[in-house]
C-alpha cells in the first residue's frame, strides 16, 4: 500500500527529508567577533536547538548582533554568506 499527499508518495518524501538533512549537515551557521570563531554548528543543529530553545536562542542572536558579532552562513561549496549584508540587501529590496 502506498501512502499520497497531495500526489507525492511518502517515499518520494523520505528521500526529499534526507537529502535536507545531509545538507543541513554540509552547510554551517558560523558566528564571529574579530577573528575568533564563537560558534561553528551545522544548520540542522541550530535549527533543531531553535525549535527547542526559541527564546534563548533568540535572546543569543540579538546578543550577538548587539556585540557586534558577524553572522555567517557557510555552504557545502565553502561560499561564505554574511547575514547582515544578505539581511540589508533584503531590506533594499523592499524599500525600492
Amino acid at each position: 500500500m502506498t501512502f499520497r499527499m497531495k500526489g507525492v508518495t511518502m517515499d518520494e518524501l523520505s528521500k526529499k527529508l534526507k537529502e535536507l538533512i545531509v545538507q543541513g549537515n554540509v552547510m554551517r551557521i558560523m558566528v564571529k567577533k574579530d577573528d575568533c570563531i564563537l560558534i561553528n554548528i551545522p544548520v540542522c543543529a541550530g535549527v533543531v536547538g531553535m525549535l527547542i530553545f526559541t527564546y534563548e536562542s533568540l535572546a543569543v542572536i540579538i546578543a550577538s548582533l548587539v556585540a557586534g558579532c558577524n553572522v555567517y552562513i557557510v555552504n557545502k561549496d565553502e561560499e561564505i554568506i554574511d547575514v547582515k549584508e544578505l539581511l540589508n540587501t533584503v531590506k533594499d529590496n523592499i524599500m525600492t
